[in-house]
């Protein structure tokens, strides 16, 4: 997932979509993860890849370290495939 971001960054990410973006939530020291988004939520493709670890430390309340040893997960990559709008 940083290795996404960086290339986000640097302007090494080639896409056919036209729409891309970044959201990364921090507050002070506390990092909630980041997600970096690949086409429009209307459009009939679009990519999600998120840090699931950071976003259930945080909804549990829990380190980053302890989900990694009881759930074994770090990053989540989605894809939403629609039906073309005629």
């Amino acid at each position: 997932m940083r290795e996404l971001i960086h290339l986000y960054y640097n302007n090494r990410i080639l896409t056919a979509s036209q729409s891309y973006s970044f959201r990364e939530s921090s507050v002070v020291s506390t990092n909630k993860g980041s997600t970096l988004y690949f086409g429009s939520r209307q459009s009939s493709l679009f990519f999600r890849f998120y840090e699931k670890d950071w976003e259930q430390a945080q909804a549990r309340g829990v380190s980053v370290d302890e989900i990694h040893q009881t759930d074994g997960f770090k990053n989540r990559f989605e894809i939403v495939l629609r039906k073309e709008k005629y």
